[in-house]
């Protein structure tokens, strides 16, 4: 559920294939409760932060995870990523997953995790790390209003990163942009705890709108990178904006990844694939509205 009426009204008035995919991003989509109480669910945040502009909705204030986190220890078990394809469903169990690599994942989310001894995986778009600078989507936020940012941001999600980045110093001199990348000592503090560090890619692209080669490079040399950084393997990667196509899921097999998750809302069965793992987002939401929405996703 969106609860802006700005972005509500905006919503109704954009391109349906726009439409669509904004609906996948924010969990725009409305369930009716099955009646099922117990599952396995992949949960999808982005950062745990307070921030002044927010269109994607990726924002999850700190308070309110921490209630999440109660709730859903509440109700069943959180495993690690890796464990819940396999794991027996007695009661709700879910993975949680960061997606992108923002530094409140360590500075906000890692300690609240750690006090609840509750496993998660951060997929970290590589060649932000260490950077400073914040993803574009977020720079484009405020060079922008409302009203041309959606169907800017599904024309530049597309294109190559040195492509988006002229297009987005067309728009003007950028204004400091809130959130940031982890840096190098953040990711390894990061990995040091409770937290699983997969890969999103080196710089967030549209994996099926690049050529065979590129797309190689941007899977298997963010997990290259990272596992230089974090000294460990990483098993687990995320196709950035949900997008994948037969030939991008091969890529991401041998590059010796073992999971990979997309967008797509719905709970695991028996029937899905390793390779094509769904996931629910969740939002800003008081303790109740994620309950709500967790009858609905069973």
């Amino acid at each position: 559920m969106i609860r802006n009426p700005a972005v509500r009204d905006l919503g109704r008035r954009l391109p349906t294939p726009v439409r669509r995919l904004a609906g996948r991003l924010v969990g725009g989509r409305e369930h009716v409760p099955s009646g099922r109480t117990e599952g396995r669910l992949i949960l999808m945040y982005h950062r745990v932060a307070i921030a002044d502009s927010d269109p994607l909705e990726l924002c999850v204030a700190p308070e309110r995870f921490a209630e999440q986190l109660e709730l859903l220890q509440s109700l069943g078990r959180i495993v690690p990523l890796g464990e819940i394809p396999r794991a027996r469903s007695n009661g709700l169990t879910v993975a949680i997953t960061f997606d992108d690599g923002y530094a409140d994942n360590a500075l906000a989310a890692a300690p609240l995790l750690e006090a609840r001894d509750a496993p998660a995986t951060v997929f970290v778009v590589a060649g932000a790390v260490g950077s400073g600078r914040a993803f574009w989507w977020d720079r484009l936020a405020g060079l922008v209003g409302l009203e041309q940012y959606w169907p800017l941001w599904d024309r530049l999600r597309v294109l190559p990163a040195e492509r988006i980045e002229e297009e987005l110093q067309a728009l003007g001199p950028e204004p400091e942009a809130d959130g940031r990348p982890l840096s190098e000592d953040e990711l390894s503090t990061l990995a040091a705890g409770p937290v699983e560090v997969g890969a999103h890619t080196l710089t967030h692209p549209s994996l099926p709108a690049l050529p065979t080669e590129a797309r190689r490079r941007e899977i298997a040399g963010s997990r290259e990178r990272l596992e230089e950084l974090v000294a460990r393997p990483l098993d687990a990667f995320a196709y950035p904006y949900g997008d994948y196509d037969s030939a991008t899921v091969r890529l991401v097999k041998r590059s010796g990844f073992r999971t990979a998750c997309t967008i797509h809302e719905n709970r695991l069965s028996r029937l899905s694939s390793s390779f094509l793992l769904p996931r629910y987002p969740v939002r800003d939401w008081p303790a109740e509205e994620l309950e709500r929405r967790l009858a609905t996703w069973l």
